[in-house]
């Protein structure tokens, strides 16, 4: 189990419209148990690793976007200020769009 692994399922994701529509199907109102769908989800996937790896991986992905220019100083913080969902992104790009 790893950041590694988790990074690699979410650029998986990235690539994979029907993984993409799982995740935006995840109810956005329980923060821990979305978290815990995601590395469910992942796993039957054949990725194995934690929450925390995965919130680690999630953040790492955000910078990445912010430095190539892909979000805004204003969405990199509304974002990752809390991972307000397991599967948040304020440009649409990644699963879910923040609701």
């Amino acid at each position: 189990m790893s950041t590694a692994t988790a990074k690699q399922f979410i650029h998986k994701v990235e690539s994979d419209p029907a993984l993409m529509a799982k995740l935006r199907a995840l109810s956005p109102g329980n923060r821990e148990q979305a978290l815990a769908e995601v590395v469910q989800i992942a796993a039957a996937e054949g990725f194995g690793f934690t929450v925390p790896d995965y919130e680690a991986a999630f953040k790492e992905r955000l910078m990445e976007r912010h430095a190539a220019g892909e979000l805004s100083d204003a969405e990199l913080a509304r974002v990752a200020g809390g991972l307000r969902h397991a599967h948040c992104s304020s440009s649409g790009n990644w699963p879910g769009g923040c609701r």
